[in-house]
């Protein structure tokens, strides 16, 4: 029969007190057969264990027209497990599992232009939108009708293997003028963010 043993600490003085509910029913707690912490409502601590990133435009990034342009984002907002890499500007997730991403954009046309055809923001996983855990958005497919700007956002949940498993973003506009993705040191017009959901192996 394997048995319970509660370990005091020699260099301890306070006392631990188990506290029973006020209850009528007959309960069993089961003990998982591995070793960890047991995480209360006071382990704070533990929410620092959470990879979460958020990086966005603190001013507008001029493109090219018709060319995918990696978006530079050159504000660290926050990124608690040093996962963000400001050379190439993608994420490398440090823990394996999966991870909810968001990426947000804002186009905006100046000078005279305007927004001609074909406009999207893309999620690279591994440096291509073909893999799985990429994914495209488009935000305007259509002729010249006046419009100077465009925008929106989307989310994935996308696994990493925590070693070498990155997410880059790129956006494209087919416009005249002089064309950009906006940003700002105030509010966040073009951004990416994203945290751990599930650690572990893929499902």
């Amino acid at each position: 029969m394997s048995q319970v043993k509660i370990s005091g600490n020699a260099s301890g003085t306070g006392v631990l007190t188990i506290q029973a509910p006020n209850t009528n029913t007959d309960r069993t707690i089961n003990i998982p057969d591995n070793a960890g912490d047991i995480i209360t409502t006071g382990s704070v601590s533990e929410t620092t264990k959470v990879p979460m990133f958020q990086v966005k435009l603190s001013a507008a990034q001029n493109m090219s027209d018709a060319v995918n342009t990696t978006i530079a984002f050159d504000s660290v907002e926050f990124d608690t497990h040093s996962g963000w890499d400001s050379t190439n500007y993608r994420y490398v997730a440090p823990i394996a599992g999966y991870y909810w991403i968001s990426l947000g954009v804002s186009f905006d046309v100046a000078d005279g232009g305007y927004i001609q055809g074909l406009a999207t923001l893309s999620l690279r996983f591994n440096g291509d939108t073909a893999n799985l855990g990429s994914g495209r958005v488009l935000l305007r497919n259509g002729t010249d009708n006046n419009e100077t700007e465009a925008g929106s956002g989307a989310s994935w949940l996308v696994y990493f293997n925590g070693t070498s498993d990155y997410v880059d973003t790129q956006s494209y506009l087919d416009g005249d003028g002089t064309r950009r993705m906006l940003g700002s040191g105030t509010y966040k017009n073009t951004w990416l963010c994203g945290y751990l959901v599930r650690s572990g192996a893929a499902l």
